[in-house]
């Protein structure tokens, strides 16, 4: 992280991460790192760390990309909340380390949205509200 420049950085804007505890693309102590640098210089950071799939079998799946799937729901739905008229500005930081934020209250209900507006972005439709 630090040679690409990113540690010494903070975010003025509420920040949502999250990254697969066995990740093995972007490992989690990188991660943890840029959270925890950015919660020290007092950003706003919702960091989830993922702790499904606990072993995956390489030659089947990886975390990498299997967080992108289970994960991708919340961080949709976090960032709903955040454009939603009225919503509070998160402040602080909130760390967790939970079995998939797939399973997190209302989360599943983001999971078509999500797949439907990954898919307009891969073939190239327009997506969101003034398509």
């Amino acid at each position: 992280m630090d040679a690409r420049g990113v540690t010494d950085r903070t975010p003025t804007a509420p920040v949502y991460v999250y990254n697969g505890v066995t990740e093995e693309v972007a490992p989690i102590v990188g991660t943890d790192k840029l959270v925890n640098g950015y919660c020290a210089r007092g950003a706003a950071v919702t960091y989830r760390r993922e702790e499904l799939p606990p072993n995956p079998a390489p030659q089947i799946f990886t975390t990498h990309g299997t967080v992108v799937a289970t994960g991708g729901p919340a961080a949709f739905k976090w960032l709903k909340e955040r454009l939603a008229p009225g919503a509070p500005t998160p402040s602080g930081c909130d760390i967790r380390t939970v079995p998939s934020t797939l399973l997190e209250p209302g989360v599943a209900a983001e999971l078509p949205p999500f797949v439907a507006t990954a898919l307009s972005m891969i073939i190239g439709l327009p997506i969101g509200s003034g398509r």
